[in-house]
């Protein structure tokens, strides 16, 4: 598995929201400081892709900000998850079709 993920579009403005995916994922959520960061891919592929740029003349991109998880919220969030995994497993009877009817 990946070690850490890069975020972008509007999931990527929200502090919060960045946190609570690094805590629950266990990985470091990095943010481009390029808030136009997928078309700036796709033309970087097009020039690799075409042979117009060499894969060692782009630098890395610079960071904004980096989400790391809390081990402490992480463990919380993996008992919450398997309270819900049992909840759904006692409950899914419920849901058949004969139940609705």
């Amino acid at each position: 598995p990946a070690r850490e993920v890069r975020s972008l579009g509007g999931g990527a403005r929200s502090a919060v929201w960045l946190q609570i995916k690094a805590d629950i994922c266990g990985r470091v959520f990095r943010v481009p400081a390029c808030t136009e960061a997928a078309a700036q891919g796709a033309a970087l592929l097009a020039g690799w892709g075409s042979g117009l740029i060499a894969h060692g003349e782009v630098p890395p991109p610079r960071e904004a900000a980096a989400y790391a998880p809390d081990p402490a919220l992480a463990a919380r969030a993996e008992a919450a998850h398997g309270r819900y995994r049992r909840l759904y497993a006692a409950l899914k009877p419920l849901f058949s079709d004969e139940v609705l009817d």
